[in-house]
């Protein structure tokens, strides 16, 4: 099965659960980030110069993935607790990065006995940093997967990705919450392989453009309708 390609304003997000009652390991999705966490993503971007985000928790502060100047940078924030200063405990990782190529990055945050690691790998390269607070409190928050957050005001800083996402796994400490399978994309959700039923839901299901997209790849046709009233009919 062919890849779907992020580009233009396509994105998705996890959120507390699968919509629908489908999750079968519920209120998981919520608190990603707040305890261990383990993020494997395999991905390949195409330059559109501009900063590209390829996963991330926004808030205050935004802590994930993006790419910026040739580097592939690695953040994640935390907080003080007496002064709920954010900026107080910040690491950024960089890496030299290159379009075009494969990446296999592995994201993880470790919090083991009141201590807080964020280790990351990028094609093999670890880094293990101790943090001195624990992660800033994304509770509630998406995921977003291929954005920064789509609900900015300004359309450019919210730094699209582009490109394919061939690998997107999310673990904690009792094994596989979600595996998203980017072969396998309707007009609503990326099926979740995993069998949990953690499904990523594409942000752009009532945006006319990527829907006629979205219905090129999936069913070979495209819909030509002068509105959106024919989503229902017309996708799959």
């Amino acid at each position: 099965m062919e890849l779907f390609e992020f580009n233009d304003t396509f994105c998705c997000s996890l959120w507390e659960e699968s919509k629908h009652n489908t999750s079968k390991r519920p209120n998981l999705l919520g608190i990603l980030f707040n305890d261990s966490l383990i993020i494997n993503c395999t991905f390949i971007a195409k330059d559109n110069g501009k900063k590209q985000y390829i996963f991330a928790k926004p808030g205050i502060v935004n802590s994930g993935v993006y790419i910026e100047d040739n580097k592939l940078k690695c953040t994640l924030f935390t907080a003080n607790p007496t002064t709920n200063n954010f900026s107080d405990d910040m690491h950024i990782e960089e890496f030299n990065f290159e379009y075009e190529k494969e990446y296999k990055l592995i994201y993880q945050i470790l919090n083991v006995e009141g201590i807080t690691m964020f280790v990351v790998s990028v094609n093999g390269e670890k880094r293990i940093v101790n943090c001195k607070y624990k992660t800033c409190d994304y509770t509630h928050v998406p995921l977003w997967i291929g954005v920064m957050n789509p609900f900015l005001n300004e359309v450019n800083e919210r730094y699209y990705f582009n490109g394919i996402i061939s690998e997107f796994i999310v673990s904690n400490n009792d094994g596989v919450i979600t595996n998203l399978d980017f072969t396998n994309v309707n007009r609503f959700k990326v099926w979740d392989k995993s069998g949990n039923g953690n499904f990523a839901y594409v942000q752009e299901f009532m945006n006319k453009q990527i829907q006629i997209k979205l219905n090129k790849k999936i069913a070979g046709n495209s819909l030509e309708t002068s509105d959106i009233t024919n989503i229902k009919q017309t996708l799959i």
